[in-house]
């Protein structure tokens, strides 16, 4: 649970930083702050979804021939690459979503939509690097396979 904590902490520090350079240089924009509480809900719901993904490779893998499951490097790239693509779609709907709502003519909504998809853009980037990174850690340093 500590690690899903760190991931949001990440997510939230690396979206904000992100949105106010990009919305704050020659433009008026309104800042959700209220809104960001909602935001965390979503992201609880869907960095778990990515999670699962790629815990469900993982296992998949290990009953692949051993050309795939007889070491880390090979097990981990045919997971990683089979959880990339479902996580990507998953995080696509979820983004385009956000996407569309950004489009919205009044400015609260449309502020909120913008900070939404970059934070599942984020998540989507921090659930293909961090955890996948973590998982091999965790095997390298205690030899479960």
């Amino acid at each position: 649970m500590r690690l899903h904590t760190v991931k949001v902490m990440y997510v939230y520090t690396i979206t904000y930083v992100w949105y106010n350079y990009h919305e704050t240089h020659g433009q008026t924009h309104v800042i959700v702050y209220i809104c960001v509480n909602c935001v965390e809900v979503m992201i609880i719901s869907n960095l778990p979804d990515n999670i699962f993904v790629f815990c469900d490779a993982w296992k998949q893998s290990g009953a692949q021939p051993s050309s795939i499951s007889g070491s880390l490097e090979t097990r981990f790239e045919w997971s990683w690459l089979r959880a990339m693509k479902a996580m990507f779609v998953t995080s696509l709907t979820t983004c385009s979503a956000f996407v569309l709502t950004s489009l919205s003519d009044v400015p609260i909504i449309a502020s909120f939509g913008t900070f939404a998809a970059m934070v599942f853009i984020w998540v989507y980037i921090l659930a293909i690097t961090f955890f996948p990174c973590m998982v091999c850690t965790f095997v390298y340093m205690y030899g479960y396979m």
